[in-house]
């Protein structure tokens, strides 16, 4: 760089040498104002014949100026630098400080500085953003889409569009120069030039449904996620919705926050089969074995009979508990068991037994062998709990307090004689 200049300089000297020595002989140069008369002397004069030898001409004088710059860019070179012929200083060149990216340059990408006074100049020079062409003077690069924010180049569909909410990244529809654009929105949504932001493509209460391509009606725009939730309604694709709930409680297909675990634990308690249903936010229902019926208020399984009947399962219908009131008795162990359908019989002592007629319990065997002795037949019968009749032979009748056949009419008319 520094050799093109010393050579530039040094043709222009040369250049401007000539031109000046050219004037110099044309001044030089007498034209005369008549023409004169030849002799035959003047003739013999110029005689090419004549052993005059002719004068030679004087050499042209270099002016002291291009001596002078000659000196000048020697020691010039001396210093490290170049001299610059059309400001007639000495220079050196220096590269630019980087600039940013996505730019270029707008003039050099040097700087010079000059000697002078016997001293280089101290010069600070930064790179800077202008759009007059000059020593380390950038612009964005003219190639692509760019503005100047004052820090750096940006895009300027990133600029305009980076800050917009729901756009497609950041692209935009825009022609180089132009203050004109559109920013390109997220499917579903639409350009609104007038307010520079992407708008809903649905109608109020409407939201765009990606799994359809269309608009569908948004439920959560009315929906009420009530007690124990969190108040955030989510849509579901492709219809519904469904809110957050608060901790031990879950989300039920009645759009409802309900209680965990209810059907957990022996939550549905005796004579249920085991199926529980959960009904409500904190309700749930159990089916119960049969004859039993789901009572929500005491959250069990209770008889489906009403007082003094009993689930039969047979006839599959509620019948008369024969045990329902019951008092076994004495000689009983209380214990009263049901007979189908309606009939009962209850558990007697050691040597007692249960008679169905008495509903009681009666000593067994009081009608043991040769229990009616002499002149029975030996048919006996209990008559209660420890008492029997024998029937005896004719002529004989039962006597229950001697427990013996006695003979009949021993009695009669006359057989106690005179003064009874």
């Amino acid at each position: 760089m520094k050799k093109f200049f010393l050579i530039l300089a040094l043709c222009a000297v040369f250049v401007i040498a000539g031109c000046g020595g050219s004037k110099k002989e044309n001044k030089n140069e007498e034209t005369p104002d008549s023409e004169e008369t030849v002799t035959d002397d003047d003739t013999a004069d110029t005689d090419p014949t004549d052993d005059t030898e002719p004068t030679e001409k004087p050499d042209q004088d270099t002016p002291a100026w291009q001596d002078d710059w000659r000196e000048e860019a020697k020691e010039c070179e001396k210093l490290g630098g170049y001299f610059h012929g059309g400001t007639g200083t000495c220079r050196k060149d220096f590269e630019c400080p980087e600039k940013p990216e996505l730019t270029e340059w707008n003039g050099s990408d040097f700087f010079h500085i000059e000697y002078k006074d016997g001293a280089w100049e101290e010069k600070e020079v930064a790179s800077e953003y202008n759009e007059e062409k000059g020593e380390c003077h950038f612009i964005c690069d003219s190639y692509l889409d760019l503005v100047w924010t004052g820090t750096k180049c940006e895009e300027f569909c990133f600029l305009k569009c980076n800050d917009v909410e729901n756009t497609a990244t950041y692209l935009c529809d825009h022609e180089k120069g132009s203050e004109t654009y559109a920013c390109r929105c997220s499917i579903g949504y639409e350009w609104h030039a007038d307010t520079k932001t992407c708008e809903s493509a649905c109608e109020e209460g409407y939201y765009w449904n990606e799994a359809q391509e269309a608009c569908s009606k948004d439920e959560c725009l009315d929906a009420v996620c009530g007690e124990h939730s969190d108040g955030i309604c989510v849509r579901e694709n492709p219809s519904g919705y469904h809110c957050g709930c608060d901790e031990g409680y879950f989300w039920s297909t009645s759009n409802a926050c309900w209680k965990s675990n209810l059907c957990s634990n022996g939550g549905c308690g005796e004579h249920s089969n085991g199926n529980c249903y959960q009904v409500g936010a904190e309700e749930h229902l159990c089916t119960c074995d049969d004859g039993y019926e789901w009572h929500a208020d005491t959250k069990t399984c209770e008889s489906a009979c009403e007082e003094g009947y009993y689930w039969h399962n047979g006839s599959a219908e509620c019948v008369q508990d024969g045990c329902f009131n019951v008092v076994c008795g004495e000689h009983s162990d209380g214990i009263c068991v049901r007979e189908s359908p309606s009939g009962y019989h209850c558990g007697c002592e050691t040597e007692y037994s249960w008679n169905s007629s008495a509903k009681a319990c009666w000593k067994s065997d009081v009608c043991h062998s040769g229990v009616c002795g002499e002149h029975s037949t030996g048919v006996c019968t209990q008559t209660d709990v420890e008492n029997y009749y024998c029937d005896c032979e004719t002529g004989y009748s039962w006597n229950s307090s001697a427990k013996a056949c006695w003979k009949s009419d021993v009695c009669h008319s006359g057989v106690c004689g005179e003064h009874s």
